[in-house]
């Protein structure tokens, strides 16, 4: 059954035209992110996330709580201290890893 328009033009009942197809299916905008633009790197790694939640803190002025809850790490990652990295351990294990292949 057509559709009536309530327009009745020289005594006649015109009929609605069928809207033309817009575009075909499926996604058109996929990898799009809008006016926005790109989010920018992901966080991956804990020690990259870490330092996004302290800037939050610290620039922010944010919570820890609210900072580590938008990054999603937890809380312990952001108040853990980094650990002094050691030079003379490192070459050790190196050393150990060049005698015996399977430990590297």
């Amino acid at each position: 059954m057509a559709t009536l328009d309530p327009e009745i033009a020289g005594g006649g009942i015109r009929r609605r035209r069928e809207p033309s197809a817009e575009e075909a299916a499926g996604r058109g905008d996929a990898g799009c992110f809008g006016a926005e633009g790109h989010p920018g790197k992901k966080l991956i790694e804990p020690a990259v996330r870490r330092s996004a939640a302290l800037r939050l803190i610290a620039e922010r002025g944010y919570s820890q709580r609210r900072a580590c809850g938008l990054i999603e790490v937890d809380p312990k990652t952001a108040r853990r201290e980094p650990v002094a990295d050691a030079p003379e351990i490192r070459e050790r294990l190196r050393a150990l890893a060049g005698v015996r292949r399977r430990f590297g």
